[in-house]
């Protein structure tokens, strides 16, 4: 699900490997931030934290990413400036590893959890995320967090809204030209006119059938930002306007048009959309994204442990919920 046609292409023969971390660019001129670590790689073996501030490649100054991944079984030394100011050389190992970041749960205080969905495509885990849920059943207070979820997979969508939602709770249409072409037909209307159209269809998305019903129904806040698109955005409107959640942050990415990937020559794969969308409240959000209920202040580097503006705040909003 994505806001436009694409055209990309898919890397077929080479591979990449490096020392298993995340980087973001720091606004200090030449160097990078490791902002997350993955558990079994080299970076975090040989001792790097989220944090650190990478000066050095090879003992060159840092120009993006360039230098640090390579070729699998490869050396690279960096440079690396602690929080305290010390400086360390660290020879690390470069090796193949996976960028799927498994779903988290944390208790934010004695009432409130927080669970961090990061993205809804094939990585998804709907067992791991009802396991999780579980343990936040009985708090009053959760936060789902959606920042930086790109989207995905419908069926992953109405997954994640069945733990919240009774299965025949309508959320939004789904409008393709067929529809539109049927609406025309028999309604002799504006087969342009969306909103018309969304109110006019009876096929409404709605979540994933659950015999044993919704697995959580405390109050819920979400948390999105511009990296939000897609599914992630369907769900945070689905929440706010079915079950009143409390949107925290910043306005979403505003790319919800539904579209599927076809294989194209010479090693590209041609994306194009299928349908709009419509919340059940009659929202697009294509192109204007989600609108908080409460903005939050965007921190460049989100690291583990550091004050987190958009939680706080979600708390804060839960919290004045009579």
């Amino acid at each position: 699900m994505r806001r436009r046609t694409s055209l990309t292409r898919r890397r077929t023969t080479k591979s990449s490997a490096g020392p298993s971390m995340r980087l973001c660019a720091n606004s200090v001129p030449a160097t990078s931030s490791s902002v997350r670590l993955m558990p079994e790689g080299s970076a975090a073996k040989a001792g790097l934290v989220p944090g650190d501030i990478i000066t050095k490649v090879d003992g060159a100054k840092v120009n993006g990413i360039a230098g640090i991944p390579g070729p699998e079984g490869t050396s690279v030394k960096l440079t690396v400036k602690r929080k305290s100011g010390e400086t360390t050389d660290y020879t690390l190992t470069r090796k193949k590893f996976s960028t799927r970041r498994p779903e988290e749960i944390t208790m934010v205080d004695d009432k409130t959890a927080k669970i961090s969905v990061f993205s809804f495509d094939m990585s998804y885990d709907q067992d791991r995320i009802e396991t999780l849920l579980a343990k936040a059943k009985n708090k009053p207070y959760l936060i789902l967090d959606l920042r930086d979820n790109g989207g995905g997979l419908v069926s992953n969508l109405q997954h994640m809204l069945s733990l919240f939602l009774p299965s025949d709770t309508p959320v939004g249409t789904m409008i393709s030209k067929t529809t539109a072409r049927r609406f025309e037909s028999e309604t002799k209307g504006d087969g342009t006119d969306i909103f018309k159209v969304a109110e006019w269809s009876p096929r409404k998305l709605r979540p994933m059938m659950r015999p044993e019903g919704p697995l959580y129904s405390g109050k819920v806040a979400v948390l999105i930002n511009g990296g939000s698109g897609s599914a992630s955005e369907m769900c945070a409107a689905a929440l706010k306007e079915t079950i009143d959640a409390k949107v925290v942050g910043t306005k979403s990415a505003g790319a919800v048009l539904v579209s599927v990937i076809s294989p194209a020559t010479n090693g590209f794969t041609l994306q194009y959309p299928l349908s709009d969308y419509v919340t059940i409240k009659g929202r697009r959000l294509e192109g204007n994204g989600v609108v908080p209920d409460v903005e939050a202040e965007e921190s460049r580097l989100r690291l583990p442990g550091a004050p987190d503006d958009a939680v706080a705040k979600a708390v804060q909003a839960l919290k004045a919920i009579l």
